[in-house]
């Protein structure tokens, strides 16, 4: 009997793989990183190889961690970030690394698409901040920095679609990820014209779209071998991992609220209609048709946590300690709870607490952060707050 989901995340850092039974037990769980690099300042890419090696050990690491046979395997389905863009060549060949959602090169062509179009209008078909992070913006910084590979360029994918395109030979995008390129009217359900025309392309460089609970079926027998899955297993498509947040946690009412800090940190609500915010501070995404995901987002949730893990391991770790105030005060409270308890071992608990604590105090921060009319980077941020602002900060306290 197949009773058993394998659920695949292509995350930021890592992909993370998890066996799921049929009455919802996880039964092994795995999870493999990469780097994310910065040749230049700005830059946020990564190799695409390397994240879909990372993607095919992780499910298979988690498959044999599970010791479920091959024929009890229900199904595959996938996640991943939002806002990576890579350029493949008429071979379906790289043309260039994936570049991430952090990338921050085309931060200069937010002001150009203001100029030359009506970048409020594009905003609020295609729920898609005007900001650096999406392919929108990406697409117009490639045309002018690198040219070459822009020509050369057949098609412009994310990361889930190449890894899908490699194990299938079919290029196709989910309407939720293709929600957060900037490219997709979230009315019509098809790619926007002016955005395409903002980006010097047509709809024939970009994926066939299909809904997020699309099968893909037919998988690539080297494929399925080195996934340690049949051959005929069938793969679900997907969302982002923004959307499906939500819906891992339940928050899929009006109502309700999921925050996600992972590399970035999140705050998100489901909706019955697409929902954009006057001054351009919210985001809005496709879940299933008829469902929609709002909210904001900011891109250092996960550096907290990493002044905190530098912060407890001063003196042990490979590299110079970071002695910002945050640090420093970190260290302070980690030294009095040693002292305090005797022995560095007794501070474990002192630890955790202040790891919890300020986990709540982040998850406020986002809050904030979303709900506060401000001036902003990329935009104006007026004293009169959104329905969903309001919402959030009656929330938040």
């Amino acid at each position: 009997m197949k009773q058993y989901v394998i659920a695949a995340d292509i995350g930021t850092t890592s992909t993370k793989a998890v066996v799921i039974s049929s009455s919802g037990v996880i039964v092994a769980e795995q999870s493999v990183g990469y780097p994310l690099n910065a040749p230049v300042p700005g830059a946020a890419e990564q190799d695409p190889g390397e994240i879909m090696q990372a993607a095919v050990s992780a499910i298979r690491m988690a498959i044999d961690a599970s010791g479920i046979p091959q024929s009890e395997i229900l199904c595959i389905s996938m996640s991943s970030a939002m806002h990576s863009l890579i350029a493949l060549d008429q071979s379906d060949e790289l043309l260039t690394q994936c570049i991430t959602w952090a990338d921050n090169r085309s931060a200069p062509y937010v002001n150009t698409l203001r100029e030359r179009y009506d970048a409020q209008a594009i905003y609020a078909a295609t729920g898609t901040p005007i900001h650096p992070m999406s392919p929108l913006l990406k697409l117009m910084w490639m045309k002018e920095k690198d040219p070459a590979a822009f020509a050369k360029a057949r098609k412009f994918v994310g990361i889930k679609e190449y890894i899908l395109n490699r194990w299938f030979g079919k290029l196709i995008v989910d309407e939720s990820i293709a929600s957060a390129t900037g490219l997709y009217s979230l009315k019509e359900r098809k790619w926007h014209k002016q955005s395409l025309e903002a980006a010097g392309i047509t709809e024939d460089g970009l994926p066939e779209l299909v809904p997020t609970t699309h099968v893909l079926e037919g998988m690539r027998p080297e494929w399925a071998d080195r996934l340690g899955v049949p051959r005929d297993v069938p793969v679900v498509i997907g969302a982002s991992d923004g959307v499906l947040a939500n819906l891992g946690v339940g928050a899929v009412t009006r109502d309700s609220f999921a925050v996600t800090i992972g590399t970035s940190g999140a705050v998100r609500a489901v909706v019955d209609q697409p929902l954009t915010d006057p001054y351009g501070r919210t985001f809005c995404y496709s879940l299933t048709p008829g469902r929609w995901v709002i909210g904001g987002a900011i891109n250092n949730g996960g550096v907290l946590f990493r002044w905190v893990r530098r912060a407890r391991h001063q003196g042990g770790g490979s590299g110079p300690p970071c002695r910002t105030r945050s640090i420093r005060r970190a260290d302070r409270t980690r030294r009095a709870g040693a002292r305090r308890f005797g022995r560095p071992g007794r501070a474990a608990a002192v630890r955790r607490r202040a790891g919890a604590v300020l986990e709540r105090q982040c998850a406020r921060r986002v809050l904030r952060l979303v709900a506060r009319p401000r001036q902003g980077a990329y935009g104006p941020r007026g004293a009169r707050g959104h329905r969903l602002c309001r919402a959030l900060r009656r929330r938040g306290g």
